[in-house]
This record gives C-alpha cells, structure tokens and sequence, in this order.
C-alpha cells in the first residue's frame, strides 16, 4: 500500500478505541463508501470525504457567517441556485466569532472586531453547489459523469477557499463581512478500524443488581485488578465519591446533567443508566436535529457498541458479581456516578471509526442549549473552526469538556509509533479537559508495559498480546499537556457488553482513553451535584463554573502525580473524592475557588507565530475581517496538514516551545524556516493549491531578503 495513505489527515485521526487486534486490517473503502480522490493520489490511495445521504455519497463542506449577512445572502440570492436556501443551505449551529484576537500587524483596528460576531453555520450541499461554482471548469481538473458534476481532483480546502471567494462576491464588498468556509474530513480511526475488522432517582438508592458475567478477562499484557479496579481508593476514587454526594444529595434531585457524545445507546443493556433520559438524546448521525426530542428513543435503539460501552463507565448501573480473592458477591454500580440525569448524543453510527466533526460539533452546540453541565467525547481527530467556536461557547456557558487524548500504536523492538503520540482535537483546545491514562501500576499509559509480564502469555493468544502492547494513550508535548489534562486509569476498564436485559455480560479488558474519559467526566459531575448550593444562577451558566470543576480536577491531581512528568499524564490522576474537599465558596476544609479562578484564552487553532507567518504572504490580502478569516482557514489546514506526521508534529513542537521560552528570536525563526521547508518538500501534493501558493509565497520572499 502506498505510505503516503497514512500522512493524509483522514488517517491521522484519534486512535480512540476499547481494543484492537492487527489481523485481518484493511483500509480501503468499505462496501457502502464511494472514495474521493485528492490531488496526487493513486487509484488505491483514495480518502473518504463523504456522507451517506438518503443512499447518496456527498462531500460536505460547513459555512460560517454572521447572522445579518446570512439573511443578506438569501435575500440576494433570489433564483440563484447556488445559494437557493432550501437546496443548498442547511443550518446546524450559531456560534460566535472573536476578532479581537487578531494579530495587530495587518488588522486594522475598530470597535467590531473587538467583540463576538454571532456566527450562523450551514451545511453546503457540495453537489449542487459544484454544479455551479465549478461549471464549465474542466481546466481545474473538474470531472463530469454523465450530468452529475463530482469534481473529484479539486482539493476539498480549494473548493472551501472558492465557496468562500463566490459567497464573498455576492455580499456587500463594503460590509468586510467574514465568511468561513471549511471541508468536513472524516476522521478515520485506524485503531478501531482494526478491532472492527477483526472481530432519574433523586440520590442513590437500593437498586436489584444484575448477576454479572465476564466474557472477556482483562488483558495479560497490562496490569490489573478485580472488577471495577478503577473506581476504588488507590484510583479513581469514584466509589467513595459517590457515596459521599448520594449521602449529601439524601433525596434531593441532583442537579447535574451529562451529556455522552459517542455511538448512540442500547436500550436493551442490563447496565443502562438508571437516570437516561431517553426521551431528550439524540441521533446526530441520522440526521437529527437539537430539539427534535423523542425520535431517537421511537426508535428503540440496539448495539450501540462503543458508545454503550463508555456510557456504562460514565454512568452504568448496579453490577453483582463474586469477587475472585474473596469469594464474596459484590454489589457496585458499573458506572463512576449513577447519580446524575444522561443524555445520549449518537454522533456517528455503529464507531467512531468514521466521525465527521459537523456533528461533534452539532451536539456540542446542542449541550449548551439544553443547558447540560458535562459533556464526555471519547472520540476526536483534526481540528474544526466550527467546533473550536462551540467549544468556546460552551466554557462560557458553564458546559465543561472531558476529552480523549486518543491513542497510537508503537511497534515491538523496533519503538516505531505509527502516525505519532501526541494529543489530538478537541482534547487540544485550551477550553476542554483532556484525558491521558494512568495504569493499574501506577505508569504512564503512553508507555511500554512491564516486559516480564510476557511470561504469563497464552501462545495460541500471541497476535492478541502484540495488539495490546502496541496500542498505548497518546500523550505530549508538555505545553499541550499542562493546564488543561488529567489522566483516568487503564487499560483493562470494567465495561458492559449486554444485548438483552437478562443477559447482563461484562468485559474487563476496556482499553484506550476512550475508556478513561468517561471517569473523568464522572468525577466532574459528582463534585457540582455537591458544590451546586455555592453558585448563584448566573455563576452556574457562567465560565466560573467549568473553571471551578477544572480546577478542582487539577488540583487534586497534582498531589498524586508522584514524580510523573506532565508531558505523559497531564496534571496528575483523577481523584474524585479528593476533589469534593476543595469547595467553590470558602469553607472550614478549603479557602475556596471562588476568588481564584481566572478565564482560560479563547481555544485556538493554530499560535501566534504561524498566524503572523501566514499574515506576511503578499497572497493575504482583504478587508480587516475577510482577512483573518482567511488567515484561520489557512492555519486550519496546516495544522491538519502537520497533525499527519510525526516528523511534522516536532518540528512544530519545537516551533512553539521556543516561540513560548522567549528563546534566542533567530533560533526560533531557523526552526520556523524548516518546518515551512518540510510542508513544501514533503507535503506539496497533500495539500490545496491555495495553501501551496501562500507557502510558495513565503520562501520566495524569504530568499529575496
């Protein structure tokens, strides 16, 4: 198979996963994906941009404008079909957009950029669209078949930049309004590619247990424990934890809602949360819509995979089973709190192998709505300028963000990681909770398990021990890392795999930080179901309230980090019940969050430096506003070019770790130099002409002085 497949975005995407195995692995399309070709690639290199649509495969494209010049845009659109609302526009979110943070050198200055702009995003049908944005354009590698126009050589950040220019031209030139335009990439998930391939009560109450059955013993290659291990005193503290808030909450309704973003939930599962609130998730994946309540559960939805398997880790229900040192039933709650009200938002269908970030996004967008308290997302990828803005108006909304890093393999003996370590969207925004992993040792889960281990190894289970040791919990660089991500423990997480409610069956051998994000996000809704009293209503719907969570996550993890570096763990393990002792309001145990929180900068895609970069090609040019959209486009698709390689990913680190060191200016702008180098050199055909021409730009000016 050619080697560029894997530098391509849609193959860098998060290694999120339960577990994986290498045998029978196979990346080309599947029966009901139609691959679309780029720029460069072979007949069997060919990439997924694509979304199953009433049985038609369509490339989508989000659009982003202001409100009053969307209503503009439809008005002046009158018999044009490009732009006729009903066939081309379809509205999924409204954001903002800060302009404030525009760099100074090449943005005027005026009172609108220094505050929000309400953003309305659309979907663009691309096939109706490039009918006529691209008609009569054979000269840039348009191909019809028959009276469809697929425009299948165009690269999708090209046509993103001619959407824009076209929408651009039809709105007032004087207005400078910022029109956003990006490619909706599928985030292919090669670790759950391969495992796919190969095989409300008020407080807690006495609830009937299901007699539990273990299918699947935990994985020989990584430490373990009983049942449940995660959730005890040595770890995750969730047990405790819950207990001491159902005791507190002594029949009073909690107050707390979280909202698990994942493949959807399985009615039938003996382990459901007993507080799901069927009736209000939703199925994004099929086109649903925020508001649109009661459809999903009409549907009675079944084997939900990987999504009901996290949501009995965040919130599962009583679990019996006979602990194997003592011989005693044990009675526990699958999930890490049970207490709270849950919301299923389906975001992809049967995995999160192919996960279009719209709906991420979408339901993202939707939490804040629905006035939820904690989002959990055991998924990720690239970056999205449309999810950066819903992730920024969730902070500011009180919605705190728990992600997965994501996962990579390293290859034995050799020490190879395949498509690289480090964290990956929307784990990366500073506004969001990452979550790393911590072993059942005590280890760093991006690390190499204890080798002696291999001595209890089954030989007939040798391609199964190799899948294990191989995948591991990416982690780094260290300035991604400190502030903003914490680590649950794994793998071998307790996890449900019911089809039938008299068949409660359980697996031990959760993997991946798919598996530790939902503890984290357990451990955050259990601390405000005790702190809810000690926030005023405007506090709750406010950015104290997910800084104060956070907060209260970091710094009772860093007590426990015990020499661990923040580049591999984050902060520290979670430890729930430690949490609940640092109070928002001043206490008798704790002085109190309140006074000490500041705001985290707005989450970006992107630094200083590279916007500055793009900013000083002769090639960016407009308006105040049009040009830091441009900007931001341009800076989107680099980081989605550099997410792709390893090689690409230092030398960006190291960019940026010398840009944030205040190191010797002419060190950092040499490194700076090399990276745009190696985008040139290595990257040409992986990216859009546009981007190709502003890199061309910048060494030619470059050599010129």
């Amino acid at each position: 198979m050619n080697s560029r497949l894997f530098s391509h975005p849609v193959f860098r995407s998060s290694l999120i996963c339960a577990s994986i195995s290498l045998s029978g692995c196979s990346l080309f399309s599947t029966p009901d994906e139609k691959p679309i070709s780029f720029p460069g690639d072979t007949e069997d290199n060919a990439v997924r941009l694509t979304e199953q649509n009433e049985g038609k495969l369509r490339p989508t494209f989000s659009l982003g404008l202001p409100a009053e010049a969307s209503q503009k845009l439809k008005a002046s659109s009158a018999g044009n079909k490009l732009f006729s609302p009903d066939e081309i526009f379809t509205p999924f979110i409204e954001t903002g957009y800060d302009f404030a943070a525009a760099p100074d050198n090449r943005v005027e200055k005026s009172t609108d950029n220094t505050v929000a702009t309400r953003i309305q995003w659309f979907t663009i049908d691309d096939l109706n669209a490039s009918k006529a944005l691209f008609s009569g354009h054979a000269e840039q590698g348009v191909e019809k078949s028959g009276d469809r126009m697929t425009a299948l050589s165009i690269h999708p950040w090209d046509k993103a930049h001619a959407y824009r220019e076209t929408i651009s031209q039809q709105l007032s030139p004087e207005d400078d309004w910022p029109v956003l335009v990006e490619p909706d990439f599928i985030y292919t998930d090669l670790a759950k590619l391969k495992r796919q391939q190969s095989g409300s009560e008020a407080a807690e109450q006495e609830e009937p247990a299901v007699t539990g059955h273990s299918v699947k013993q935990p994985s020989k290659v990584w430490s373990s424990g009983p049942p449940l291990w995660h959730k005890g005193d040595n770890f995750t503290q969730l047990t405790r934890a819950r207990k001491q808030v159902a005791q507190q909450l002594k029949g009073q309704t909690p107050s707390v809602t979280i909202a698990h973003l994942d493949t959807g939930y399985s009615s039938s599962d003996a382990y459901s949360p007993r507080n799901l609130d069927e009736y209000h998730s939703i199925d994004f994946s099929n086109g649903g819509r925020c508001g649109q309540f009661g459809t999903y559960m009409k549907a009675r939805p079944d084997k939900a995979g990987h999504g009901q398997r996290m949501l009995s880790v965040l919130a599962g229900d009583n679990l019996s089973y006979r602990d194997p040192e003592t011989g005693q039933i044990v009675k526990e709650p699958i999930g890490g709190d049970p207490l709270s009200k849950v919301v299923a938002y389906r975001i992809a269908k049967r995995s999160v192998i192919h996960l279009l970030p719209k709906r991420m996004t979408a339901a993202i967008d939707c939490a804040v709505q629905q006035q939820v308290d904690v989002v959990s997302i055991s998924a990720g990828g690239l970056p999205s300028i449309a999810q950066r803005n819903a992730i920024h108006k969730a902070y500011n909304s009180g919605v705190a963000v728990f992600a997965a890093t994501g996962d990579f393999f390293q290859i034995p003996i050799t020490g190879w990681k395949i498509l690289g370590n480090t964290i990956v969207f929307p784990a990366r925004y500073s506004q969001v909770m990452g979550v790393a992993g911590i072993t059942h040792d005590g280890n760093s889960y991006g690390r190499s398990p204890d080798w002696t281990r291999m001595l209890d190894w089954n030989l007939l289970q040798i391609p199964e021990h190799v899948a294990n040791w191989s995948m591991r919990g990416s982690y780094g660089p260290a300035y991604a890392m400190q502030n903003h991500v914490v680590s649950g423990y794994g793998p071998n997480v307790t996890h449900s795999l019911s089809t039938r409610p008299d068949q409660p069956y359980f697996r031990q051998n959760g993997a991946g930080t798919s598996s530790t994000t939902p503890q984290a996000a357990a451990a955050a809704s259990l601390w405000l179901n005790a702190m809810r009293d000690q926030f005023s209503e405007e506090e709750w719907r406010s950015w104290k309230k997910t800084e104060a969570v956070y907060q209260a996550m970091l710094q009772s993890a860093r007590k426990h980090r015990n020499g661990m570096s923040v580049e591999e763990v984050g902060e520290g393990p979670v430890k729930a019940n430690d949490m609940l002792s640092i109070s928002y309001k001043p206490g008798p145990q704790h002085p109190g969050l309140e006074g000490t929180l500041i705001r985290r900068p707005r989450s970006r895609i992107g630094f200083r430096w590279l916007s500055d970069t793009l900013l000083s090609s002769d090639l960016v040019t407009g308006g105040a506003r049009q040009t830091w959209v441009y900007v931001d486009m341009l800076a989107t698709e680099a980081e989605q070019i550099i997410a792709t390689s390893t090689r690409l990913s230092a030398l960006y680190d190291q960019v940026n770790s010398c840009f944030a060191t205040e190191t010797d200016a002419k060190e950092c702008i040499a490194a700076r130099d090399r990276l745009i180098d190696e985008l040139r050199d290595r990257y040409g055909k992986q990216y859009s002409r546009t981007f190709h021409a502003v890199i061309e730009n910048l060494i030619s000016k470059r050599a010129d002085t």
